[in-house]
Protein backbone atom coordinates (compact mmCIF):
# COMPACT_ATOMS: atom_id res chain seq x y z
CA UNK A 1 0.00 0.00 0.00
CA UNK A 2 1.79 3.33 -1.22
CA UNK A 3 1.47 6.37 0.57
CA UNK A 4 0.89 8.19 -2.65
CA UNK A 5 -2.04 5.64 -3.93
CA UNK A 6 -5.47 5.94 -2.23
CA UNK A 7 -7.52 3.76 -4.29
CA UNK A 8 -6.07 0.77 -2.21
CA UNK A 9 -8.46 2.41 0.73
CA UNK A 10 -12.03 0.90 0.76
CA UNK A 11 -14.79 3.45 1.21
CA UNK A 12 -15.85 4.28 4.53
CA UNK A 13 -19.65 3.72 5.93
CA UNK A 14 -21.61 6.12 7.03
CA UNK A 15 -21.11 6.20 10.90
CA UNK A 16 -24.36 5.05 11.99
CA UNK A 17 -23.89 1.92 10.04
CA UNK A 18 -20.52 1.19 11.58
CA UNK A 19 -19.84 -0.77 13.76
CA UNK A 20 -19.15 0.31 17.79
CA UNK A 21 -17.19 -2.49 19.20
CA UNK A 22 -13.99 -3.92 18.57
CA UNK A 23 -12.81 -6.92 19.94
CA UNK A 24 -8.99 -7.92 20.44
CA UNK A 25 -6.66 -10.34 19.60
CA UNK A 26 -4.40 -12.92 21.98
CA UNK A 27 -0.99 -11.53 22.04
CA UNK A 28 -1.05 -8.13 23.48
CA UNK A 29 -0.65 -5.16 22.17
CA UNK A 30 1.97 -5.50 19.98
CA UNK A 31 1.08 -9.09 18.87
CA UNK A 32 -2.52 -8.79 17.22
CA UNK A 33 -0.55 -9.64 13.75
CA UNK A 34 1.34 -12.30 14.77
CA UNK A 35 -1.31 -14.28 15.96
CA UNK A 36 -3.65 -13.08 13.19
CA UNK A 37 -0.71 -14.20 10.95
CA UNK A 38 -1.07 -17.82 12.67
CA UNK A 39 -4.62 -18.12 12.03
CA UNK A 40 -4.58 -17.19 8.54
CA UNK A 41 -1.85 -20.17 7.88
CA UNK A 42 -4.03 -22.12 9.57
CA UNK A 43 -6.87 -21.55 7.01
CA UNK A 44 -4.70 -21.30 3.90
CA UNK A 45 -3.26 -24.67 5.16
CA UNK A 46 -6.85 -26.79 6.40
CA UNK A 47 -9.66 -24.97 4.57
CA UNK A 48 -11.47 -25.37 7.92
CA UNK A 49 -15.53 -24.75 7.83
CA UNK A 50 -16.50 -22.56 10.64
CA UNK A 51 -17.31 -24.62 13.81
CA UNK A 52 -14.01 -26.41 12.75
CA UNK A 53 -12.15 -23.01 13.09
CA UNK A 54 -13.59 -22.77 16.34
CA UNK A 55 -12.41 -25.90 17.93
CA UNK A 56 -8.77 -24.84 16.21
CA UNK A 57 -8.57 -21.72 18.10
CA UNK A 58 -9.84 -23.29 21.48
CA UNK A 59 -7.06 -26.22 21.34
CA UNK A 60 -4.22 -23.72 20.00
CA UNK A 61 -4.85 -20.90 21.98
CA UNK A 62 -6.66 -22.19 25.26
CA UNK A 63 -9.68 -19.91 24.26
CA UNK A 64 -12.85 -20.58 25.96
CA UNK A 65 -15.64 -21.59 23.05
CA UNK A 66 -17.29 -18.12 23.19
CA UNK A 67 -13.92 -16.46 23.08
CA UNK A 68 -13.39 -18.27 19.83
CA UNK A 69 -16.79 -17.66 18.82
CA UNK A 70 -16.27 -13.95 18.65
CA UNK A 71 -13.23 -13.76 17.71
CA UNK A 72 -13.99 -15.33 14.43
CA UNK A 73 -17.37 -13.32 14.27
CA UNK A 74 -15.25 -10.10 14.81
CA UNK A 75 -12.77 -10.69 11.94
CA UNK A 76 -15.75 -12.30 9.64
CA UNK A 77 -18.04 -9.03 9.95
CA UNK A 78 -14.99 -6.40 9.54
CA UNK A 79 -14.05 -8.56 6.60
CA UNK A 80 -11.00 -9.64 7.56
CA UNK A 81 -12.28 -13.32 7.00
CA UNK A 82 -14.77 -14.52 4.48
CA UNK A 83 -17.15 -17.83 3.72
CA UNK A 84 -17.25 -19.37 1.08
CA UNK A 85 -19.60 -22.70 0.64
CA UNK A 86 -19.21 -23.21 4.48
CA UNK A 87 -15.60 -22.80 4.10
CA UNK A 88 -13.70 -20.32 5.87
CA UNK A 89 -10.66 -18.34 3.45
CA UNK A 90 -8.59 -15.13 3.81
CA UNK A 91 -10.49 -11.65 2.36
CA UNK A 92 -8.88 -9.63 -0.08
CA UNK A 93 -7.70 -7.23 2.12
CA UNK A 94 -5.60 -10.11 4.51
CA UNK A 95 -4.44 -11.39 1.69
CA UNK A 96 -3.21 -8.25 0.64
CA UNK A 97 -1.24 -7.73 4.16
CA UNK A 98 0.30 -11.34 4.25
CA UNK A 99 2.02 -10.31 0.28
CA UNK A 100 3.16 -7.41 1.14
CA UNK A 101 3.32 -6.93 5.34
CA UNK A 102 1.58 -3.65 5.23
CA UNK A 103 -0.74 -3.78 8.02
CA UNK A 104 -2.15 -0.42 6.99
CA UNK A 105 -4.76 -2.31 5.38
CA UNK A 106 -6.08 -3.89 7.71
CA UNK A 107 -6.83 -1.16 9.71
CA UNK A 108 -8.76 0.35 6.64
CA UNK A 109 -10.64 -2.61 6.24
CA UNK A 110 -11.62 -2.24 9.61
CA UNK A 111 -11.85 1.78 10.09
CA UNK A 112 -14.57 1.79 6.93
CA UNK A 113 -16.90 -0.58 9.11
CA UNK A 114 -16.01 0.40 12.49
CA UNK A 115 -16.19 3.97 14.77
CA UNK A 116 -13.87 5.39 15.82
CA UNK A 117 -10.74 3.68 14.53
CA UNK A 118 -9.18 6.50 12.37
CA UNK A 119 -10.82 8.63 14.08
CA UNK A 120 -9.20 7.80 17.69
CA UNK A 121 -5.69 7.99 15.11
CA UNK A 122 -7.10 11.69 14.43
CA UNK A 123 -7.46 12.64 18.13
CA UNK A 124 -3.79 11.25 19.29
CA UNK A 125 -1.94 13.24 16.21
CA UNK A 126 -4.33 16.28 17.36
CA UNK A 127 -3.42 16.01 21.23
CA UNK A 128 -0.23 15.18 20.45
CA UNK A 129 0.20 18.33 18.11
CA UNK A 130 -0.78 20.70 20.81
CA UNK A 131 1.57 19.55 22.76
CA UNK A 132 -1.27 17.86 24.97
CA UNK A 133 -0.70 13.62 24.79
CA UNK A 134 -3.08 11.50 25.78
CA UNK A 135 -3.20 9.28 28.51
CA UNK A 136 -5.95 6.12 27.91
CA UNK A 137 -8.22 7.97 30.03
CA UNK A 138 -8.22 11.17 28.44
CA UNK A 139 -8.94 9.26 25.37
CA UNK A 140 -12.15 7.49 26.92
CA UNK A 141 -13.35 11.05 27.85
CA UNK A 142 -13.06 12.45 24.35
CA UNK A 143 -14.59 9.31 22.82
CA UNK A 144 -17.79 9.90 25.49
CA UNK A 145 -17.44 13.97 25.33
CA UNK A 146 -17.16 14.22 21.07
CA UNK A 147 -18.45 11.27 20.08
CA UNK A 148 -21.19 10.33 22.23
CA UNK A 149 -20.10 6.94 23.41
CA UNK A 150 -21.56 6.39 26.76
CA UNK A 151 -18.80 3.82 27.42
CA UNK A 152 -18.06 2.95 31.38
CA UNK A 153 -14.42 1.71 31.16
CA UNK A 154 -11.34 1.73 28.79
CA UNK A 155 -11.83 -1.43 27.11
CA UNK A 156 -12.94 -0.21 23.39
CA UNK A 157 -9.93 2.32 24.08
CA UNK A 158 -7.62 -0.20 24.77
CA UNK A 159 -9.23 -2.33 21.74
CA UNK A 160 -8.38 -0.15 19.17
CA UNK A 161 -4.90 0.47 21.06
CA UNK A 162 -4.24 -3.07 20.03
CA UNK A 163 -4.68 -2.74 16.46
CA UNK A 164 -3.36 0.55 15.90
CA UNK A 165 -0.32 -0.32 18.01
CA UNK A 166 0.07 -3.78 16.10
CA UNK A 167 0.38 -2.27 12.52
CA UNK A 168 3.10 0.64 14.20
CA UNK A 169 0.67 2.97 13.38
CA UNK A 170 1.30 4.58 17.70
CA UNK A 171 3.01 4.18 20.12
CA UNK A 172 2.61 4.28 24.15
CA UNK A 173 5.56 6.39 25.69
CA UNK A 174 7.07 5.81 28.96
CA UNK A 175 4.46 8.11 30.62
CA UNK A 176 1.74 5.85 28.94
CA UNK A 177 0.50 8.49 26.85
CA UNK A 178 -0.31 7.87 23.34
CA UNK A 179 1.85 9.08 20.14
CA UNK A 180 1.63 8.81 16.50
CA UNK A 181 4.36 7.54 14.26
CA UNK A 182 5.25 8.73 11.09
CA UNK A 183 3.67 6.06 9.55
CA UNK A 184 0.47 6.71 11.39
CA UNK A 185 0.34 10.54 10.26
CA UNK A 186 1.08 9.43 6.38
CA UNK A 187 -1.66 7.02 6.78
CA UNK A 188 -3.74 8.97 8.32
CA UNK A 189 -3.33 11.57 5.48
CA UNK A 190 -5.50 8.77 2.86
CA UNK A 191 -8.10 8.31 5.33
CA UNK A 192 -11.92 9.79 5.25
CA UNK A 193 -13.01 10.25 8.86
CA UNK A 194 -15.98 11.38 10.24
CA UNK A 195 -15.28 13.83 12.89
CA UNK A 196 -17.85 15.67 14.98
CA UNK A 197 -18.61 18.99 14.53
CA UNK A 198 -17.06 21.77 16.33
CA UNK A 199 -18.51 22.68 20.12
CA UNK A 200 -20.23 19.34 19.69
CA UNK A 201 -22.16 18.12 22.71
CA UNK A 202 -21.64 14.39 24.39
CA UNK A 203 -24.79 13.67 22.77
CA UNK A 204 -23.92 14.65 18.78
CA UNK A 205 -23.04 12.03 16.55
CA UNK A 206 -20.17 12.56 14.20
CA UNK A 207 -21.24 12.50 10.76
CA UNK A 208 -19.06 13.01 7.37
CA UNK A 209 -19.81 15.94 5.30
CA UNK A 210 -21.79 13.76 2.75
CA UNK A 211 -23.69 11.64 4.63
CA UNK A 212 -27.56 11.82 4.27
CA UNK A 213 -29.57 11.91 7.14
CA UNK A 214 -32.28 9.30 7.79
CA UNK A 215 -30.45 6.04 7.40
CA UNK A 216 -31.55 3.76 10.67
CA UNK A 217 -28.78 3.59 13.17
CA UNK A 218 -27.32 -0.18 13.15
CA UNK A 219 -28.01 -2.28 16.17
CA UNK A 220 -25.00 -2.23 18.74
CA UNK A 221 -22.56 -5.11 17.98
CA UNK A 222 -22.43 -7.64 21.01
CA UNK A 223 -18.44 -6.11 21.66
CA UNK A 224 -19.93 -3.14 22.20
CA UNK A 225 -19.19 -1.65 25.59
CA UNK A 226 -22.63 -1.28 27.52
CA UNK A 227 -23.72 2.27 27.82
CA UNK A 228 -23.67 3.42 31.22
CA UNK A 229 -27.33 4.42 32.17
CA UNK A 230 -27.28 7.56 33.87
CA UNK A 231 -30.84 8.23 34.95
CA UNK A 232 -34.36 6.17 35.07
CA UNK A 233 -36.99 6.93 32.43
CA UNK A 234 -40.51 7.76 33.04
CA UNK A 235 -42.41 7.37 29.91
CA UNK A 236 -45.26 9.24 31.33
CA UNK A 237 -43.50 12.16 31.37
CA UNK A 238 -40.38 12.42 29.24
CA UNK A 239 -38.36 13.05 31.72
CA UNK A 240 -35.29 11.36 33.74
CA UNK A 241 -35.64 10.78 37.16
CA UNK A 242 -31.75 10.15 38.98
CA UNK A 243 -31.14 7.27 41.11
CA UNK A 244 -29.44 7.69 43.96
CA UNK A 245 -27.50 5.11 43.31
CA UNK A 246 -26.45 6.87 39.91
CA UNK A 247 -25.52 9.76 41.67
CA UNK A 248 -23.47 8.25 44.46
CA UNK A 249 -21.49 6.23 41.73
CA UNK A 250 -20.58 9.63 39.85
CA UNK A 251 -20.13 12.00 42.68
CA UNK A 252 -17.41 9.27 44.20
CA UNK A 253 -15.40 9.31 40.57
CA UNK A 254 -15.87 13.09 40.40
CA UNK A 255 -14.06 12.96 44.08
CA UNK A 256 -11.18 10.69 43.56
CA UNK A 257 -10.49 12.80 40.52
CA UNK A 258 -10.23 15.89 42.33
CA UNK A 259 -8.82 14.63 45.78
CA UNK A 260 -5.96 12.66 44.07
CA UNK A 261 -4.52 15.96 43.23
CA UNK A 262 -5.40 17.52 46.45
CA UNK A 263 -1.89 17.66 48.28
CA UNK A 264 -3.31 20.06 50.89
CA UNK A 265 -5.61 17.26 52.37
CA UNK A 266 -4.43 13.91 52.43
CA UNK A 267 -7.57 13.11 54.58
CA UNK A 268 -9.59 14.09 52.13
CA UNK A 269 -8.14 11.20 49.53
CA UNK A 270 -8.38 8.54 51.85
CA UNK A 271 -12.01 9.52 52.97
CA UNK A 272 -13.20 8.71 49.19
CA UNK A 273 -11.09 5.91 48.82
CA UNK A 274 -12.89 4.03 51.77
CA UNK A 275 -16.02 5.81 50.58
CA UNK A 276 -15.61 3.88 46.83
CA UNK A 277 -14.61 0.83 48.47
CA UNK A 278 -17.78 0.57 50.42
CA UNK A 279 -19.24 1.61 47.68
CA UNK A 280 -18.21 -2.03 45.73
CA UNK A 281 -19.23 -3.77 48.44
CA UNK A 282 -16.25 -4.68 51.09
CA UNK A 283 -16.21 -3.55 55.27
CA UNK A 284 -14.32 -0.12 54.58
CA UNK A 285 -12.64 1.31 57.65
CA UNK A 286 -10.47 4.29 57.71
CA UNK A 287 -7.32 4.05 59.87
CA UNK A 288 -4.89 6.37 59.38
CA UNK A 289 -2.21 7.35 61.66
CA UNK A 290 1.36 6.12 62.73
CA UNK A 291 1.66 2.42 61.87
CA UNK A 292 -1.64 1.75 60.54
CA UNK A 293 -2.68 1.85 57.16
CA UNK A 294 -5.05 4.59 55.76
CA UNK A 295 -7.80 2.27 55.03
CA UNK A 296 -8.52 -1.34 55.86
CA UNK A 297 -10.71 -3.29 53.42
CA UNK A 298 -12.55 -6.48 54.46
CA UNK A 299 -14.56 -8.84 51.70
CA UNK A 300 -16.87 -11.22 54.10
CA UNK A 301 -17.39 -14.13 51.60
CA UNK A 302 -17.05 -16.83 54.64
CA UNK A 303 -14.59 -19.27 55.81
CA UNK A 304 -12.01 -19.90 53.21
CA UNK A 305 -13.15 -17.28 50.91
CA UNK A 306 -13.07 -14.04 52.70
CA UNK A 307 -10.30 -11.61 52.28
CA UNK A 308 -8.60 -8.56 53.53
CA UNK A 309 -6.86 -5.77 51.97
CA UNK A 310 -4.30 -2.65 53.62
CA UNK A 311 -5.12 0.39 51.01
CA UNK A 312 -2.73 3.08 51.28
CA UNK A 313 -3.83 6.58 49.60
CA UNK A 314 -1.15 9.17 47.81
CA UNK A 315 -2.17 12.35 47.19
CA UNK A 316 0.32 14.82 44.79
CA UNK A 317 -0.39 18.15 43.59
CA UNK A 318 -1.18 18.92 40.16
CA UNK A 319 1.36 21.77 39.86
CA UNK A 320 4.76 22.04 40.57
CA UNK A 321 7.59 19.43 39.55
CA UNK A 322 5.31 16.46 39.90
CA UNK A 323 2.44 17.45 38.14
CA UNK A 324 0.10 15.44 39.58
CA UNK A 325 2.09 11.94 39.24
CA UNK A 326 2.67 9.36 41.81
CA UNK A 327 6.26 8.26 41.31
CA UNK A 328 8.75 5.85 43.18
CA UNK A 329 10.42 8.14 45.23
CA UNK A 330 6.77 9.11 46.89
CA UNK A 331 6.48 5.60 48.13
CA UNK A 332 7.68 4.15 51.73
CA UNK A 333 7.60 1.01 50.55
CA UNK A 334 9.21 -1.27 53.38
CA UNK A 335 5.79 0.66 55.46
CA UNK A 336 3.41 -0.64 53.37
CA UNK A 337 4.42 -4.45 53.50
CA UNK A 338 4.44 -3.55 57.48
CA UNK A 339 1.08 -2.26 57.16
CA UNK A 340 0.00 -5.35 55.53
CA UNK A 341 1.59 -7.57 58.40
CA UNK A 342 -0.08 -5.60 61.02
CA UNK A 343 -3.16 -5.61 59.77
CA UNK A 344 -3.32 -9.54 59.04
CA UNK A 345 -4.17 -8.62 55.85
CA UNK A 346 -3.58 -10.52 52.57
CA UNK A 347 -3.20 -7.82 49.64
CA UNK A 348 -1.35 -4.84 49.96
CA UNK A 349 -2.95 -1.81 47.32
CA UNK A 350 -1.72 1.75 46.60
CA UNK A 351 -3.96 4.17 45.49
CA UNK A 352 -2.62 7.77 43.42
CA UNK A 353 -2.72 10.11 40.64
CA UNK A 354 -1.57 9.00 37.43
CA UNK A 355 1.38 6.21 38.33
CA UNK A 356 4.17 6.68 36.39
CA UNK A 357 7.80 5.55 35.68
CA UNK A 358 8.47 1.13 35.49
CA UNK A 359 10.45 1.90 38.97
CA UNK A 360 6.96 2.35 41.00
CA UNK A 361 5.65 -0.84 39.58
CA UNK A 362 8.91 -3.37 39.51
CA UNK A 363 9.24 -1.71 43.45
CA UNK A 364 5.54 -2.58 43.53
CA UNK A 365 6.36 -5.79 42.48
CA UNK A 366 9.15 -6.58 44.73
CA UNK A 367 7.24 -5.47 47.97
CA UNK A 368 4.19 -7.77 46.46
CA UNK A 369 1.88 -4.08 46.18
CA UNK A 370 -0.59 -3.43 43.77
CA UNK A 371 -0.93 0.00 42.35
CA UNK A 372 -3.87 1.32 40.73
CA UNK A 373 -4.64 4.76 40.07
CA UNK A 374 -7.59 7.20 41.18
CA UNK A 375 -8.62 7.54 37.67
CA UNK A 376 -9.02 3.59 37.44
CA UNK A 377 -10.63 3.41 40.63
CA UNK A 378 -13.61 5.98 39.85
CA UNK A 379 -13.97 3.51 36.34
CA UNK A 380 -14.67 1.04 38.79
CA UNK A 381 -17.29 2.66 40.68
CA UNK A 382 -18.89 4.03 37.18
CA UNK A 383 -19.11 0.76 36.12
CA UNK A 384 -20.08 -0.42 39.66
CA UNK A 385 -23.34 1.65 39.57
CA UNK A 386 -24.47 0.12 36.13
CA UNK A 387 -23.68 -3.48 36.78
CA UNK A 388 -22.61 -4.04 39.98
CA UNK A 389 -20.58 -7.26 40.61
CA UNK A 390 -19.19 -9.19 43.72
CA UNK A 391 -16.31 -9.04 46.50
CA UNK A 392 -15.18 -12.50 44.07
CA UNK A 393 -15.00 -10.60 41.10
CA UNK A 394 -13.05 -7.60 42.49
CA UNK A 395 -10.07 -9.96 44.44
CA UNK A 396 -8.56 -10.28 40.46
CA UNK A 397 -7.56 -6.80 41.43
CA UNK A 398 -5.20 -7.28 44.28
CA UNK A 399 -4.16 -10.50 43.58
CA UNK A 400 -1.31 -9.71 40.95
CA UNK A 401 1.26 -7.40 42.03
CA UNK A 402 2.57 -4.48 40.22
CA UNK A 403 0.21 -2.52 37.66
CA UNK A 404 -3.56 -3.47 38.38
CA UNK A 405 -4.70 -5.04 35.88
CA UNK A 406 -8.44 -4.61 35.32
CA UNK A 407 -8.77 -6.75 32.59
CA UNK A 408 -10.75 -9.64 34.26
CA UNK A 409 -12.78 -7.36 35.90
CA UNK A 410 -14.07 -5.62 32.77
CA UNK A 411 -14.48 -9.21 30.93
CA UNK A 412 -16.38 -9.84 33.77
CA UNK A 413 -18.64 -6.97 33.73
CA UNK A 414 -19.13 -7.61 29.72
CA UNK A 415 -20.26 -11.15 30.49
CA UNK A 416 -23.11 -9.82 32.77
CA UNK A 417 -23.95 -7.15 30.97
CA UNK A 418 -24.33 -9.49 27.58
CA UNK A 419 -26.54 -11.68 30.02
CA UNK A 420 -28.82 -8.86 31.42
CA UNK A 421 -29.11 -8.40 27.73
CA UNK A 422 -30.56 -11.15 26.88
CA UNK A 423 -32.39 -11.75 29.87
CA UNK A 424 -34.71 -8.67 28.48
CA UNK A 425 -34.59 -9.84 24.91
CA UNK A 426 -36.11 -13.34 25.86
CA UNK A 427 -38.88 -12.07 28.04
CA UNK A 428 -39.83 -9.28 24.89
CA UNK A 429 -39.57 -12.20 22.62
CA UNK A 430 -41.88 -14.70 24.37
CA UNK A 431 -44.24 -11.85 24.79
CA UNK A 432 -43.78 -11.03 21.40
CA UNK A 433 -44.04 -14.06 19.72
CA UNK A 434 -45.88 -16.57 21.94
CA UNK A 435 -49.36 -15.23 20.74
CA UNK A 436 -48.78 -17.04 17.74
CA UNK A 437 -46.16 -19.89 18.05
CA UNK A 438 -47.59 -20.57 21.38
CA UNK A 439 -44.50 -22.48 24.39
CA UNK A 440 -41.01 -21.98 22.93
CA UNK A 441 -38.21 -23.52 23.69
CA UNK A 442 -34.26 -22.11 23.81
CA UNK A 443 -34.00 -23.42 20.57
CA UNK A 444 -37.08 -21.69 19.29
CA UNK A 445 -36.04 -18.41 21.04
CA UNK A 446 -32.61 -18.74 19.45
CA UNK A 447 -33.88 -18.40 16.05
CA UNK A 448 -36.38 -15.57 16.96
CA UNK A 449 -33.73 -13.83 18.53
CA UNK A 450 -31.42 -14.48 15.84
CA UNK A 451 -33.62 -12.87 13.55
CA UNK A 452 -34.35 -10.05 15.71
CA UNK A 453 -31.10 -9.29 17.16
CA UNK A 454 -28.47 -10.44 14.54
CA UNK A 455 -25.69 -8.21 16.21
CA UNK A 456 -26.16 -10.81 19.04
CA UNK A 457 -24.60 -14.14 19.29
CA UNK A 458 -26.22 -15.91 22.37
CA UNK A 459 -25.89 -19.43 22.49
CA UNK A 460 -28.64 -21.69 23.38
CA UNK A 461 -27.07 -22.89 26.42
CA UNK A 462 -26.74 -19.43 27.28
CA UNK A 463 -30.26 -18.91 26.58
CA UNK A 464 -31.29 -21.88 28.52
CA UNK A 465 -29.58 -21.07 31.28
CA UNK A 466 -31.80 -17.42 31.48
CA UNK A 467 -34.59 -19.13 30.82
CA UNK A 468 -34.50 -21.11 34.08
CA UNK A 469 -33.37 -17.86 36.13
CA UNK A 470 -36.28 -16.11 34.83
CA UNK A 471 -38.71 -19.42 35.51
CA UNK A 472 -37.51 -19.48 39.05
CA UNK A 473 -39.97 -18.75 41.98
CA UNK A 474 -38.34 -15.92 42.73
CA UNK A 475 -38.32 -14.23 39.67
CA UNK A 476 -41.23 -15.14 38.35
CA UNK A 477 -41.01 -13.59 34.66
CA UNK A 478 -41.96 -16.54 32.78
CA UNK A 479 -43.55 -19.92 33.32
CA UNK A 480 -42.23 -23.55 32.56
CA UNK A 481 -44.92 -25.20 30.40
CA UNK A 482 -45.08 -29.05 31.27
CA UNK A 483 -44.60 -31.30 27.94
CA UNK A 484 -46.01 -34.78 28.12
CA UNK A 485 -43.66 -35.54 24.86
CA UNK A 486 -40.63 -35.68 26.86
CA UNK A 487 -39.51 -32.81 24.65
CA UNK A 488 -37.36 -30.11 25.58
CA UNK A 489 -38.99 -27.67 28.28
CA UNK A 490 -40.96 -24.62 27.22
CA UNK A 491 -42.23 -21.14 28.42
CA UNK A 492 -44.79 -18.93 28.63
CA UNK A 493 -44.35 -15.71 29.82
CA UNK A 494 -45.73 -15.17 33.39
CA UNK A 495 -46.71 -11.41 33.36
CA UNK A 496 -45.58 -8.24 32.23
CA UNK A 497 -42.36 -6.54 31.97
CA UNK A 498 -43.75 -4.41 33.97
CA UNK A 499 -44.82 -6.53 37.18
CA UNK A 500 -41.42 -8.74 36.41
CA UNK A 501 -39.50 -5.58 37.31
CA UNK A 502 -41.87 -4.92 40.20
CA UNK A 503 -41.02 -8.23 41.73
CA UNK A 504 -37.45 -8.15 41.67
CA UNK A 505 -37.63 -4.34 43.50
CA UNK A 506 -39.63 -6.14 45.84
CA UNK A 507 -36.95 -8.70 46.25
CA UNK A 508 -34.89 -6.34 46.41
CA UNK A 509 -36.06 -4.36 48.68
CA UNK A 510 -36.60 -7.48 51.23
CA UNK A 511 -32.39 -8.34 50.68
CA UNK A 512 -31.73 -4.96 52.06
CA UNK A 513 -34.70 -5.12 55.16
CA UNK A 514 -32.86 -5.09 58.47
CA UNK A 515 -35.82 -5.92 60.35
CA UNK A 516 -36.60 -9.38 61.53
Amino acid sequence: MSDSNSSDIPPVLPWNQRFKGVLPLPGGYDGYLTWLEDVCQHIRDDRPRRNELHGWLEKRFSLTSSSAYHRVAFLLKVGLLDIDGGVCGVAEPTQSWLDNGDGTVLIAQIHSRTQFIGEMLHEVKVAQDAQNTLHTWDLLAVANRRYGFGWINATQIDNRRGWLQSTKLIIVNSEKRFEITSTGRAFLGRLELQLPPPGASSESRPTTKTEAPGPPAAPADPESDPSTPDAESDSTTGTTIETAETAAGRALADELRVAAVDSSDHTRLESVVRAAFEFLGFRAERLGGSGKTDVLLDAPRGKNHSYRVTVDAKTVGASGASKGQLKDPQVDWPTLQEHRTKHGADYSLLVGPDPTGERIFSRAQEFDVTVISSDELAQLCLQHEDLPLGLGDYECLFTTSGRADTAQIDQRFEETARLRDLAEAACRSLIDECGNAGPMSARDLWWALKTDHPENAWEIDEIQNVLRILSSDLVGAIETVPDTDDGPETYVPATSIEVAQLRLRKLANALGNREP
